[in-house]
């Protein structure tokens, strides 16, 4: 999924320490944490984390970022941070889906109703805490797939994005799921954060 895995075992021990017993190493992209939670970091995982954004320019992926961005903050310096989104029972379905095939994942017990509260603790975290400062972008993941939201996240970055790479085959129709209204009402936020109108069904 194009993510590098120093980053991702850097917010794998961050998470680990704010919920110890919770997941297993590799696994906790998909915890639900509440607002309460206390991210610390320790004087190593800083060390590794001045390592990473030392070489810039640089670019990260990484759901955790959801929780563990306070740590990095310090660090990012001038960056812009994109929020890119799907519709929640596309993620939902993609969610259980990889629990179902990975190996990494076999132990988990993944539902689309727990896939859909990480869903909600993740965009809840982004909406209600981290996207109050800083430079963010919203973009829907099908926005992503045209030449416009391509052009758009160049003008964010202020550098070029390479056309060829998104795979127009990748977009799916979400499966009909039935939402609850806070998860419809967040969704509905994040995609007029972006500008986005999403498809009748």
């Amino acid at each position: 999924f194009f993510e590098a895995p120093e980053i991702n075992g850097i917010n794998e021990e961050l998470l680990a320490r704010a919920c110890p017993g919770q997941l297993r190493d590799g696994q906790r992209w998909l915890l639900a944490l509440s607002q309460e939670h206390t991210i610390e970091s320790t004087a190593t995982l800083d060390q590794r984390i001045v390592a990473a954004t030392k070489q810039a320019p640089f670019c990260f992926k990484d759901p955790r970022f959801c929780y563990t961005l306070p740590i990095w903050r310090p660090h990012l310096g001038d960056c812009g941070i994109i929020c890119v989104f799907r519709h929640p029972a596309l993620t939902a379905n993609s969610i259980t889906e990889e629990c179902n095939k990975a190996n990494y994942l076999a132990d988990v017990d993944m539902t689309q109703e727990r896939a859909l509260q990480t869903w909600m603790a993740m965009y809840r975290q982004v909406l209600q805490t981290h996207s109050k400062t800083g430079d963010w972008l919203f973009i829907h993941y099908d926005q992503v797939l045209t030449p416009e939201g391509i052009s758009r996240m160049g003008e964010f970055l202020n550098c070029p994005v390479n056309t060829d790479f998104p795979d127009r085959h990748l977009r799916r129709k979400p499966p009909q799921l039935a939402l609850p209204p806070e998860t419809e009402q967040m969704y509905a936020e994040l995609c007029a954060l972006a500008g986005y109108e999403p498809p009748e069904t």
